[in-house]
């Protein structure tokens, strides 16, 4: 077995070094440009990340360009053929922006699972902020997308029993450790049900 590898790891360098040879041939204004990355790549040359190295969170793509995600699945260095048109949308009418909502972070394996029940409801939440409501109606699992992204850091409240601004009163000695990270209340309170 170790025999195999190091005749294959030969080979891998011999392979490189004809490359790099050819590659030095083809003239002294060629650019080569290489990048590599530790693990396994997936049929669309697409791995993960789960240090976040890239800055480009916990799954991108290379497929011999520079690291990149695909944003609704389409590769941005993929150019269609044919110029493809987009069907003309009638006129909605306004409603209150509201930042479009961040994919989750990804949790790390060791972490535990939080329980976020104790501080949100659904049919609260939409109701206690109709902005929210106007866009995301009373979809449970948006209205707790929102909660998760952008309402706990807001303050705002996501069920009759807790009110992050009154636990953070009640409680001045997690003021030095959460500071204004308002969701760390919240998963404060639903780690220690305190």
């Amino acid at each position: 077995m170790k025999q195999i590898k190091h005749i294959t790891k030969r080979m891998a360098a011999c392979g490189l070094s004809l490359f790099l040879s050819l590659a030095c041939i083809a003239g002294a204004g060629t650019t080569l440009t290489v990048s590599a990355h530790s693990g396994r790549t997936d049929a669309y040359g697409g791995h993960h990340d789960y240090k976040n190295k890239s800055g480009l969170g916990s799954y991108h793509y290379h497929h011999g360009y520079p690291a990149h995600l695909h944003e609704g699945g389409i590769c941005p260095y993929d150019v269609p053929s044919e110029p493809v048109s987009q069907p003309q949308l009638p006129p909605q009418p306004a409603v209150p922006v509201i930042p479009e909502v961040p994919e989750t972070p990804s949790v790390e394996a060791s972490a535990p699972a939080v329980d976020y029940t104790l501080v949100f409801d659904a049919a609260f939440y939409a109701t206690a902020n109709p902005d929210v409501a106007a866009v995301y109606g009373t979809d449970a699992a948006l209205l707790f997308q929102h909660f998760l992204t952008a309402g706990m850091q807001e303050g705002r409240q996501g069920c009759e029993d807790f009110n992050v601004w009154t636990y953070q009163a009640s409680n001045p000695d997690l003021v030095p450790v959460f500071g204004s990270d308002l969701a760390a209340y919240y998963t404060h309170y639903c780690m220690t049900n305190s």
